[in-house]
């Protein structure tokens, strides 16, 4: 079943925006019992998120790269736990 939501969007340095979207609740809130989020804002964010992150991933994943693009290619600063903690999902 689908309801329209009222949701908040933002993106860096530009202020929020309301805006009126049509979600699948039954989703919504299998996706807020696996993440335990509270809030359908939130989810909504995560859900974002997450899809940003897949469509960079096929983007570079579909991209024919040479050794030699691969030199230098990881930040010595690099840190994969302190990354995955940053972007676990805020309430949990």
């Amino acid at each position: 079943m689908d309801a329209h939501i009222d949701v908040w969007a933002s993106e860096p340095y530009i202020s929020f925006m309301k805006m009126t979207v049509e979600i699948d609740e039954e989703k919504l809130a299998r996706l807020m019992e696996l993440t335990g989020l509270k809030t359908k804002t939130k989810a909504l964010n995560y859900a974002l998120s997450a899809a940003e992150r897949s469509a960079r991933r096929e983007r570079l994943l579909s991209t024919a790269l040479a050794p030699k693009d691969l030199e230098n290619a990881l930040d010595a600063r690099y840190n994969l736990r302190k990354l995955r903690a940053r972007e676990r999902p805020a309430g949990r």
